[in-house]
This record gives C-alpha cells, sequence and structure tokens, in this order.
C-alpha cells in the first residue's frame, strides 16, 4: 500500500490534471448553453480552466518527484554503507590472517609490513 509512494502521488496529479481539465471544460460548455451574460465567463474557463489545472498539478507532481527521489537516494546510500561494513570484515579478515602467519614465524617483518601496506 504504501510502497512507491513518490510514483503514486505524481501518477495521483496526473489523474487530478486530466479530471480538472474535464471538470473546468464540462462547467465552460454549461455557461455557455445558459445565458449570454454568462458567455465570457464559459469563454475564459473554457480556455484557462484546464490550463490551470495542468500547471497546478505541477506542484503535486514535483513533490512525487522529491519524495521518489529521496527514496532512491537513501536505498543507494544504505547499499553503499552496507558494502563499506562488508569489505571491512573482510580486509579485516585477511589482517588477522596476516598476523597468524607472522606470529608463527612464516613472514619476515618486511613482509608483514608489505602485506599490511596492502590491506589499509
Amino acid at each position: 500500500m504504501y510502497d512507491n509512494i513518490g510514483g503514486k502521488i505524481k501518477s495521483l496529479a496526473k489523474t487530478l490534471s486530466i479530471l480538472g481539465a474535464i471538470a473546468t471544460a464540462i462547467l465552460a460548455i454549461v455557461l455557455l448553453c445558459l445565458d449570454d451574460k454568462l458567455l465570457p465567463f464559459g469563454v475564459i474557463l473554457l480556455f484557462f480552466g484546464p490550463l490551470f489545472s495542468w500547471i497546478s498539478s505541477w506542484l503535486l507532481y514535483g513533490f512525487g518527484e522529491l519524495v521518489e527521489n529521496a527514496c532512491t537516494i537513501e536505498r543507494e546510500a544504505y547499499s553503499k554503507e552496507k558494502n563499506h561494513k562488508v569489505s571491512m570484515s573482510v580486509n579485516s579478515e585477511r589482517i588477522n590472517e596476516i598476523q597468524k602467519l607472522r606470529a608463527q614465524g612464516l613472514l619476515t617483518e618486511e613482509e608483514y609490513q608489505q602485506a599490511i601496506a596492502k590491506e589499509r
């Protein structure tokens, strides 16, 4: 229900824009048919009603875009953090192995220093 909320907000903006344009066009036609005194208002509403509906939907659509981008940034940051932790864990294990080899006397001090420098 709350997955992909940014996309749903953007869809809502599009839907409201279309419904608003249709509603203002219908209202304009009704005004045109009712009375000659309402003719100027009907013409203005016929042209500017759908335009206003379309332009006003930009704000809601922009909000949906912001939410969607924020979710993407959060997902990528979490992924990078997780990969960094895994990488640090692997490096830590390799350093432990190098230290064990040194403690067993299988690595000289020079070899040990070179191996540790490569891991950091």
